[in-house]
């Protein structure tokens, strides 16, 4: 037993929320589920679906969508007071875990129940609009924002840039932007992103340098986007100067994200001995997406003895796709290791999963 689940079943929720924010629970699926349970026991239903959105991200949690709608909106009716806040906190964590199509029908009845939604409330809708792909009910979403007078707020306007690239909409997205009244890092972050994801490499690395004359301070997530479009665009050499410029230049530590970037570049490269010595050269412990896409560099550039190499890393991690599974059983299979492939099919079987993720059933018998 945790030490938060031993407070939290003690009804001492203040301590068990000191051990969890003390001992950081990034991939600890128990303390995420005690914490979530002790907070539903108390009441603070709010608290609880926001820490669920975060576990998910966390440590990708897979739920089935019906019972994550259940759970979701079970913790909804439990609130005592359904403001806008409300109403936005179940938006925001609907979308969040990868249900935007609910997190909508929901917008739907904040509007029949005649809640006026805030700058926040829109930038979740709009963000769900963007993971949809959805361009014209994203636009509808914009004339609404507009006609309650709030188009001018920071998080609308970077929603509504993120909506436009997400759609593929890049002229609608600089022509925003152009007329933005104030700019800041998470806007610019918006149109890098764009940029990059649309395999316009070249032009993020000159927006970026644009961004640093305008004295607009990057972040992880700048990076991030860059090293993402050198490696879409195969740009090795502009994308090893921006990594060592994380550190050399802006101060920062490099994140697990800007490492996965560089080994999937390398990768793709078909620089595969590089891609390794990144891997071992890594601060961290290399997680699954580390290992996943040096495991795809290797199934592409048909090195199979890397590849067998890389599968008991992936294998060894928790809750690996079936896609991540079919292509290991296809190395196995390419090498003859036919024991190794009943193995991975009966994983497959399983759902790919070595233990049980946070548990809905203690959540939901405390609703």
């Amino acid at each position: 037993m945790s030490l938060v689940d031993m407070y939290s079943k003690l009804e001492d929720l203040g301590s068990a929320a000191s051990v969890f924010i003390s001992s950081p629970p990034i991939g600890d699926r128990m303390m995420y589920n005690s914490m979530i349970s002790g907070l539903v026991s108390f009441g603070s239903y709010e608290e609880a679906l926001e820490l669920f959105a975060e576990a998910r991200r966390e440590i990708d949690l897979k739920p089935t969508e019906g019972e994550a709608v259940d759970t979701a909106r079970q913790l909804f009716s439990k609130m005592n007071e359904r403001n806008v806040v409300s109403w936005t906190t179940i938006i925001s964590g609907l979308s969040q875990l990868g249900l935007d199509s609910d997190a909508l029908e929901l917008f739907k009845e904040m509007q029949l129940a005649r809640i006026c939604p805030n700058s926040f409330t829109f930038s979740s809708v709009l963000n769900a609009c963007g993971n949809l792909a959805d361009l014209e009910k994203g636009r509808c979403i914009h004339e609404c924002s507009i006609k309650y007078g709030i188009m001018d707020e920071e998080f609308t306007n970077s929603s509504l840039l993120d909506l436009y690239a997400k759609c593929g909409a890049l002229g609608e997205s600089f022509k925003l932007f152009d007329e933005l009244p104030k700019t800041n890092v998470v806007s610019w972050n918006a149109m890098i992103t764009a940029l990059a994801q649309h395999g316009n490499g070249e032009e993020a690395l000159e927006l970026f340098e644009r961004m640093d004359e305008y004295g607009v301070e990057a972040n992880q997530v700048s990076f991030t986007s860059l090293l993402f479009g050198c490696s879409y665009c195969g740009l090795v050499d502009d994308g090893v100067c921006v990594f060592e410029s994380i550190t050399h230049k802006h101060g920062m530590i490099p994140s697990m994200d800007h490492y996965a970037c560089m080994v999937d570049m390398f990768g793709r490269a078909g620089m595969l001995e590089r891609a390794k010595c990144m891997i071992d050269g890594m601060p961290y412990e290399p997680n699954a997406l580390i290992w996943k896409t040096f495991l795809a560099a290797c199934r592409l550039h048909w090195d199979l003895k890397l590849a067998q190499l890389t599968t008991d890393h992936v294998l060894s991690m928790e809750g690996e796709d079936n896609t991540t599974l079919v292509t290991i059983s296809n190395i196995y299979s390419e090498l003859g290791k036919w024991d190794d492939i009943e193995r991975v099919r009966r994983r497959m079987r399983y759902g790919g999963r070595k233990e049980s993720g946070v548990s809905w059933e203690q959540i939901k018998d405390k609703l």
